[in-house]
């Protein structure tokens, strides 16, 4: 099924035109594509700071043939590599990880080892894509998707991986905590079940690590006795020993004490708290979903629901630049609707901003199809390659852009206010305090041993990035140009037909937007370029277009807007002169739907900073023009 292939980095593999730094995307290629990981990588001696992602894909028409796909970008989105990797029979993706040598380490649950008794699977590769080494660890011999994977690295190199394995009585699940060196080597592997006399099945489903202490979550099933009712289903929590393969809390928190939960997520945050995202409901009809914070001694600060929102994820937002004790949090679900007229329920990967004690603070869910599911997200921070503060989220999208009813990987490159000026929607999110109580689990551990090579040679799949997007972009007039073909600059420091009249670094400066300016679904983002690096500027609208839309003089630019003007948001260009807006610019302009306006941003252009042309020492951009739909 296999061929080896020789890699190298080359220059990033545009599959797309880009379509600026926020927009989303589907990546199309084999049968059927699950996304699973996105995590963000730092620079390498081979390869620039970007983003890795994980996907299931099927090989055939049926799904029993699965393999998983990891694609490596820049900070951009642009491709540098891709590969394939996986057996003969179906792979399920756990988790991505960079390692501390810059590889990339795939975790995943395997039924095309050569035992039933081996099935969790690492793959090393190292920065390039080029295949380093697979393992295959002791397993179980359940099937089924919930039994997967995940791996994490410590402060010595070492790796932590956590997976399944036969339990103590029959249809049990035990989990499991491998401890291997850099190399996948194991030191000591354990098996973790309760001493009880009814199946019981702890399914491992995230993991996390910061400073050598390692936490995981997941979900909790007993048997009852005959007579006693269903079974019980709930989220658990552990803290894991990084050094002797035992357990130092395992605890069960039922965060519905009629209905199954189940903990899909967990982070550390800054300050060493553990925030943990899961979901309430049946496996494939969860209906609620929830966070909750914890102390490192598995103690609760506090638990909220989230009513018509399962969550999959959850990251605290915390730029390392500025190193606060805590920070809001990120929260990646899937958003379920009402249904229509003729019965049918959408529902739609959702992303949603919280305070640090959870109470929603901005929510958007993404509509490109009509059947979306979200899966996960990291943060991205300004970068040195011009690359803007964001938020990549991966979900997975149940019909692509033929309208074929495929299911494909969907990127969702937002900003820090999770827009992506494509196909999305705003909402108010209800959450509701939760009283939770904790339940210590004991547990008893035995050890194992046993693990196999695997030659799982990776391949270059053929893929293709889809702008969902390019389309129908979005298109706010330019005018009032300071290239001398309307009113002069005022001391002939006239640029080209795209910008405002010149600054101290000889070009104008030139505006732009992007997104949806509707009042109801407000995606619009204002965007300054060619402008003074590290000076701030005022983005603001007026009612009128002064002098037709032509500007008269005003310090070294031309003054466009004017009439009603209303301040819509102050910013800090970054190194090469260029910011863009984060506020809901609907609100801050008050803007009356069916109404259009002049919008313009006005910059410093001080003598520190190399003075100006005219000595006013500011200036201006040129002008667009909004009309706001309802």
């Amino acid at each position: 099924m296999f061929t080896t292939t020789a890699l190298a980095l080359l220059a990033p593999l545009f599959l797309a035109p880009p379509q600026g730094p926020f927009s989303q995307d589907y990546i199309i290629g084999q049968e059927r594509e699950f996304s699973a990981d996105v995590i963000t990588l730092r620079e390498t001696a081979n390869a620039p700071a970007g983003f890795a992602t994980l996907e299931m894909a099927t090989m055939d028409a049926d799904g029993a043939d699965t393999d998983l796909i990891i694609i490596r970008t820049d900070t951009h989105h642009n491709i540098l590599w891709k590969q394939r990797i996986g057996g003969h029979s179906a792979e399920y993706p756990g988790n991505l990880l960079q390692t501390h040598d810059g590889g990339i380490l795939v975790s995943c649950f395997s039924l095309s080892t050569p035992s039933v008794d081996q099935r969790a699977v690492l793959v090393k590769l190292d920065d390039t894509g080029a295949y380093q080494w697979a393992h295959s660890y002791r397993g179980d011999e359940f099937t089924n998707q919930e039994t997967r994977a995940h791996v994490t690295q410590i402060t010595n190199g070492n790796l932590v991986l956590i997976t399944a394995l036969e339990g103590q009585h029959p249809t049990s699940i035990a989990g499991g905590q491998h401890l291997l060196d850099s190399h996948g080597l194991p030191i000591t592997m354990w098996r973790q079940f309760e001493n009880w006399n009814l199946p019981i099945r702890i399914l491992y489903r995230g993991i996390c690590e910061l400073d050598g202490k390692v936490a995981a979550c997941g979900e909790i099933i007993r048997e009852l006795p005959d007579g006693a009712g269903g079974p019980t289903r709930n989220s658990f929590v552990t803290l894991l020993s990084d050094t002797c393969g035992c357990t130092n809390w395992f605890f069960e928190y039922p965060i519905s004490p009629t209905q199954r939960d189940w903990a899909n997520a967990i982070q550390f945050t800054v300050n060493g708290d553990l925030i943990v995202a899961g979901a309430i409901g049946g496996l494939f009809s969860a209906h609620t979903g929830y966070l909750m914070r914890l102390q490192v001694d598995g103690s609760l600060v506090w638990t909220n629901t989230y009513p018509s929102f399962p969550l999959t994820d959850v990251v605290e937002d915390v730029n390392p630049m500025t190193d606060p004790t805590t920070g809001p949090l990120t929260v990646i679900g899937t958003h379920l609707l009402e249904p229509d007229q003729d019965g049918f329920a959408p529902l739609h990967a959702s992303m949603m901003l919280t305070t640090p004690d959870g109470a929603p603070l901005r929510n958007l869910y993404y509509n490109p199809s009509p059947l979306g599911i979200g899966v996960a997200l990291v943060h991205h921070y300004e970068s040195t390659d011009g690359a803007p503060d964001g938020v990549f989220g991966l979900a997975t999208a149940l019909m692509d852009v033929t309208g074929a009813g495929l299911i494909r990987q969907h990127w969702l490159r937002a900003d820090p206010d999770l827009k992506t000026g494509c196909h999305e929607e705003m909402y108010d999110q209800p959450f509701h305090v939760q009283d939770v109580g904790i339940l210590p689990v004991p547990l008893v551990d035995s050890t194992l041993d046993g693990y196999m090579l695997l030659n799982w040679d990776p391949i270059d799949p053929n893929i293709e990035v889809v702008d969902i997007c390019a389309e129908d972009p979005p298109h706010f007039p330019a005018l009032c140009f300071g290239d001398g073909t309307g009113t002069p600059c005022p001391c002939g420091n006239t640029d080209g037909p795209t910008a405002g009249c010149a600054n101290s670094t000889g070009l104008g400066a030139i505006l732009s937007g992007a997104g949806t300016a509707s009042v109801s679904v407000d995606t619009l983002v204002l965007s300054i370029s060619q402008a003074k690096p590290s000076q701030p500027v005022l983005f603001f609208q007026g009612i009128n277009f002064i002098n037709s839309g032509n500007g008269n003089p005003f310090g070294d630019g031309l003054r466009c807007c004017g009439g009603g003007v209303r301040r819509l948001q102050i910013r800090f260009m970054d190194a090469s002169g260029s910011a863009s807006t984060t506020a809901v610019l609907s609100v801050e302009g008050a803007v009356a739907a069916g109404t259009t306006y002049c919008n313009q941003a006005w910059y410093r252009d001080p003598p520190g900073a190399g003075g100006s042309p005219c000595s006013t020492f500011f200036n201006l951009s040129n002008a667009i023009s909004v009309t706001w739909a309802p």
